[in-house]
């Protein structure tokens, strides 16, 4: 019972540690834009911050609930918060933005934006 409690302890709070780099991370790549009003706003809001509490515990939680039991690795820990609220941030983008992203080919006149990725892509690797 005492190893598994150790577990959870170490899993969550190296899961939650990996989140919490990752935003600190998302912030020092903006930090030559903070100046910028829309940046501003997103520091003060509470409603932001609490999006990133929730993200860094849940980046914690995940990594208890997928190894539990097995794993040990504080590094595989804090990878694996790091990476879960990216997944779910990315996730919920391309939920957002579903109606917008057509796949294959076009049904009218305008062109597939993920075709034209495929193509802009092709032609540069030539």
């Amino acid at each position: 019972m005492t190893h598994q409690i150790e577990h959870f302890v170490l899993a969550f709070t190296f899961g939650c540690a990996g989140a919490i780099i990752q935003e600190i991370a998302h912030w020092w790549e903006l930090r030559f834009t903070l100046h910028h009003k829309k940046y501003d706003t997103l520091i003060r809001s509470r409603v932001y911050w609490v999006v990133v509490v929730l993200f860094a515990l849940s980046g914690g939680l995940f990594t208890v609930g997928w190894f539990y039991d097995g794993v040990t690795d504080p590094k595989t820990f804090m990878l694996t918060g790091a990476a879960f609220p990216l997944i779910l941030k990315q996730g919920a983008a391309s939920a957002v933005n579903a109606k917008r992203l057509t796949l294959g080919q076009p049904k009218g006149p305008e062109r597939s934006p993920m075709l034209e990725y495929f193509r802009a892509r092709r032609d540069s690797d030539a």
